[in-house]
């Protein structure tokens, strides 16, 4: 018996609508993650390589204080003194960190909060979507009251 109004499954439209919403939502992870992984090159001449998902979550020794800059600068003729030597030290410390291993940490941290500002604007989406559809489909299979005669 042919029956035109058989012939639509509704089923496999609602399959392939789940499957096109699962590759865009992995799609759109996937550019969210991208900045996050992708290799960046760092340091006085670009030299050093890195990476924001493994250097963005070391410590931040900070920068150099005023103090630290000014000692840095002055020619010391003589011996310096041990207080002198003590900031020295220390900002020599804090200047080979920036060049070396923390030179990635800064680009690094704004590279993950860019990945993580993208991945909770997909789920913000994806939520209000759902919650969207989910109302849609309450409000369209609400029973209608008849009033008593």
């Amino acid at each position: 018996m042919f029956d035109p109004e058989r012939d639509d499954d509704r089923g496999a439209r609602r399959f392939y609508f789940r499957l096109l919403a699962i590759v865009v939502i992995s799609v759109a992870g996937c550019v969210a993650v991208y900045p996050s992984v992708s290799g960046f090159s760092a340091g006085l001449d670009g030299e050093k390589g890195c990476l924001a998902i493994t250097d963005g979550w070391h410590a931040d020794r900070g920068h150099m204080s005023a103090a630290e800059k000014a000692i840095e600068s002055l020619n010391f003729a003589t011996r310096p003194s041990p207080e002198q030597r003590v900031v020295i030290d220390r900002a020599n410390a804090k200047f080979e960190w920036s060049q070396g291993p923390g030179a990635c940490v800064a680009e690094s941290r704004h590279r993950l909060i860019v990945s993580g500002l993208g991945l909770g604007g997909i789920a913000l989406i994806g939520s209000g979507v759902a919650i969207a559809r989910r109302s849609r489909r309450s409000l369209r299979r609400a029973p209608v009251e008849v009033a008593p005669a």
